[in-house]
């Protein structure tokens, strides 16, 4: 047998029809290389091409080879000469045609088949177009009827918060560190909840010193997340860290004499592992580059001399994805090294999986599968044994007591405590009681003009009454009305809120983001993958009134297959695991469920169905076969796919077809195109860069819009178009479409009026755009009569604009102020945000 080594990726072999050579792609860098291997395992280059090449074909005599190249914009079947290789290499297929990146099927040595423009091209070998042959098939979809879980906008009475960020027990085993309701806590063994802090700002990732005496944890009180530390003799606080990036994530030495911590670039930019002494001073850096991508929290080796972060593993350079593992950094430099588990199970979700090192030294414990495993280290962090699983219940962020004895660990909604000497488990704590914040007063907003969200158009010189949360009436201009608060907004424009559909958030941005949001005029966001407890702390937070934000409707981490990429995937394993997920989907209340890439179809199949059970949506990156097995939503009009390619859309000219706009407006399947993502809001800031320049934009760190206004090519605007085809297409036919942005990979706010710009410049309506944002979301929410309408009942979610966005659509970008759940916030208090000195 032969077999390549190369250190880049070699895919797609092809046998020639003799049997003495393959033919397969080598990628190296940007470039992709034809290559030829004969049975002596001597190679040969034959075509070198930029993008990735694929689908190698051998024409009955051996002479050519036909490749396709699915580059940018520019699609094309290749012939190769396998002789004479790349100088005798020429393009078959025309200017303009879009080919997929599928094998070429020879009719004999002078013509072949491929697939493109959704059909199939017959050609000669001298380019002479033989004719075209349509395809069809017959697709039936289930589409089961099921009732969606509805969520509660007014309930007042007291309910426990489940949102339980990073608990954490302490050494003495006495009491419980976490985070909740926006702020920190403390469980303590009596059974009561002590609040640490009482402030607008966001905390998160409590650590105890090893003799307890002190509590680390990172706030952005003084402007960015930093690391401060409590003495708990006294109270007294201290600011560690002060850099203009997130530091978080912090975990002792174990002498407690150092704090090693993750520092980082907002949600998706660079990260780097840093130690820093525990008295204050400069930090030391351990480890950056691209191998942390989205890396987990730190863990000091027994040794003191190693940290152990959870890493992306990838398989191979073809695809992204991997396994989680926990990999050994040298605190004073030197090669990191991986030390398990195996490599074809990957760990939790890489932010709450652990490690944790036992104070004894003897355990390293962390979570995979969704339950909790140890296994023996020597001294240096080195595993001796084999694992162990210690739960069988789900169970992560796990923390040690000082006497080594016991693991704390998260469980769904509550903090339990196994022993290790005899298994008995026990409940540690449940989260703190808290109330939907009291309803706001009386307003009145006398508005020059409104659009309710339902008809095609505005009304002029309308008085919105609104009590508590709701809106009581809509009704021409009374003065008599004017009793309570008035706002006058009579030079204004009002809309309904605005929903971004596809959003990420994240603690490192702290709570400015909230106050972004809302100033964009978004008033709920659906987060299809995110740390539950992080997004559920957000949701309780904004109820409770501690933080200023929208409305959070949330799935958890995306339930994936066993190769993972992000830091919020779950990678599925046979057995009870799945069923682990969906029950914490239920008793977290979430709002959807999301699919990823990797989950099989099978698997998908049956998520959907256990989640409709449940009452939950679920969405994905596919559209067939997940529309036939009652699949409710589809993200991204690209995205990725463990296909090799997108069922969805063509690489080359981001074309899609008639196949996926009928089954998509057969079926009432919603889409979230993500346009701004892919392209279109580049082409935007292009064309106009003076919309980055917004005070707005400089609420969070002006990183954010890095790059963001670049030069579009002529190839990347015509892919942009397309998408815009497609998206107009799919609404005249009846199909529904929400607004999104896949934010952080675009800027928060502002790109989800891009998409709605690119909606309108791709030919809807300024009416129909805003409904993907409003009534149309509203429906995707589960929340049809409550959000996005401005209309009695409704709960009161409102923009007030200073110019009619059914002239112009990019009027609905100019937010004078934003009401939500009833409050009023103006953009200028919005962007000035709350005392820094208040804190504490």
């Amino acid at each position: 047998m032969v077999t390549t080594s190369a250190p880049s990726a070699e895919t797609n072999p092809a046998v020639s029809p003799d049997g003495t050579t393959v033919a397969y792609i080598a990628r190296e860098g940007a470039d992709s290389h034809v290559v030829l291997m004969d049975r002596s395992g001597d190679s040969r280059r034959v075509h070198t091409g930029r993008g990735r090449l694929v689908a190698p074909s051998w024409s009955p005599d051996g002479r050519t080879l036909s490749v396709v190249d699915p580059s940018l914009g520019a699609s094309a079947v290749l012939l190769i000469d396998t002789e004479t290789g790349g100088s005798a290499s020429r393009r078959l297929s025309t200017d303009g045609e879009d080919v997929f990146p599928f094998r070429a099927a020879w009719q004999g040595s002078a013509q072949l088949l491929y697939t493109a423009d959704g059909g199939i091209q017959r050609r000669g070998v001298d380019g002479s177009d033989l004719g075209r042959r349509d395809f069809s098939a017959t697709v039936t979809l289930q589409r089961p009827q099921w009732t969606r879980r509805a969520r509660d906008f007014d309930g007042t009475a007291p309910r426990k918060a489940v949102g339980i960020g990073g608990p954490q027990v302490s050494p003495d085993g006495r009491s419980v560190a976490f985070a909740a309701l926006g702020d920190l806590w403390i469980h303590d063994e009596a059974g009561g909840h002590r609040r640490l802090t009482d402030d607008p700002f966001l905390e998160a990732d409590p650590a105890w010193s090893p003799d307890g005496r002190y509590l680390a944890y990172s706030t952005d009180r003084a402007g960015t997340m930093d690391i401060w530390v409590r003495d708990m003799s006294d109270g007294s606080e201290r600011q560690l860290t002060s850099g203009g990036n997130a530091e978080m994530s912090t975990a002792w030495s174990p002498d407690g004499t150092r704090l090693a911590y993750i520092r980082r670039a907002g949600l998706l930019g660079p990260l780097a592992v840093a130690v820093i002494d525990a008295r204050g001073g400069d930090p030391t850096l351990v480890a950056d580059g691209r191998s942390l991508f989205a890396a987990g929290r730190p863990a000091w080796s027994p040794d003191g001399r190693q940290l152990a972060v959870v890493v992306l593993k990838p398989f191979s350079g073809s695809y992204r994805e991997g396994v989680s593992v926990v990999r050994l950094f040298p605190v004073d430099g030197g090669e990191p090294h991986d030390i398990g588990p195996p490599s074809t199970i990957s760990l939790g979700p890489r932010g709450t999986a652990g490690p944790v090192f036992s104070p004894d030294g003897g355990l390293l414990a962390y979570s995979a599968g969704s339950v909790l495993w140890t296994v023996p280290v020597a001294r240096d962090g080195t595993p001796i044994g084999d694992p162990v699983r210690v739960t069988d219940e789900l169970a992560e962020s796990p923390s040690w007591t000082g006497d080594s004895q016991s693991i704390a660990y998260l469980s769904v909604d509550r903090v339990r405590q196994i022993s290790l000497s005899d298994s008995r488990v026990v409940t540690l704590m449940e989260g703190p009681e808290y109330r939907r914040a009291e309803a706001p007063a009386r307003t009145v907003i006398h508005a020059g003009a409104i659009w309710d969200g339902r008809a095609d158009t505005a009304r002029n010189d309308v008085d919105i009454v609104v009590e508590g949360r709701r809106i009581q009436s809509v009704q021409p201009h009374d003065a008599s009305l004017h009793r309570g608060e008035v706002v006058d907004a009579s030079s204004g424009f009002v809309i309904p809120g605005l929903v971004e559909s596809h959003g990420h958030q994240g603690e490192s941005l702290g709570e400015g983001l909230g106050r972004l949001l809302l100033s964009y005029g978004i008033t709920s966001i659906r987060e299809p993958a995110t740390d539950p407890y992080e997004a559920i702390n957000r949701r309780e937070a904004t109820q409770a009134g501690v933080r200023v934000g929208p409305r959070v409707f949330t799935t958890g981490y995306m339930l994936d297959g066993s190769r993972i990429y992000y830091d919020l995937g779950q990678a599925i394993e046979p057995g009870p695991q799945l069923d682990r997920e969906l029950d914490r989907a239920d008793r977290l209340d979430y709002d959807l469920v999301k699919t990823y890439v990797r989950l099989s179809d099978p698997m998908q199949k049956r998520t959907i169905e256990r989640a409709h059970e449940l009452g939950l949506w679920v969405t994905s990156h596919e559209v067939y076969p997940s529309v036939a097995n009652g699949g409710d939503g589809v993200e991204h009009i690209q995205g990725t796919s463990r296909r090799g390619y997108s069922p969805k859309v063509t690489r080359g000219a981001m074309r899609t077809y008639q196949d996926i706009v009928d089954m998509l407006a057969s079926s009432g399947m919603v889409i979230t195109p993500t346009i701004s993502l892919q392209g279109g809001f580049s082409m935007l800031t292009s064309l106009d860069p003076d919309r980055l320049d917004d005070p707005r934009m400089r609420i969070l760190n002006p990183n954010q819009t890095a790059g963001a206004a670049q030069d579009v090519s002529a190839t990347a605007a015509l892919r942009v178009r397309n998408q815009q085809r497609f998206i107009t297409e799919l609404v005249r036919k009846g199909g529904r479409v929400v607004a999104g942005t896949d934010s952080p990979i675009v800027p928060f706010g502002i790109s989800l009026h891009a998409e709605l710009e690119l909606f309108v410049d791709g030919g809807l309506t300024p009416v129909e755009a805003l409904r993907t944002a409003t009534t149309w979301a509203a429906d995707v929410l589960g929340a049809p009569d409550d959000l996005g309408a401005i209309v009695p009942g409704m709960l009161a979610d409102m923009v007030i604009l200073d110019a009619d966005p059914l002239v112009d659509i990019e009027n609905t970008r100019r937010v004078r102020a934003v009401m939500v759940d009833g409050r009023l916030h103006t953009v200028v208090n919005l962007v000035r945000g709350p005392d820094r000195r208040a804190g504490g």
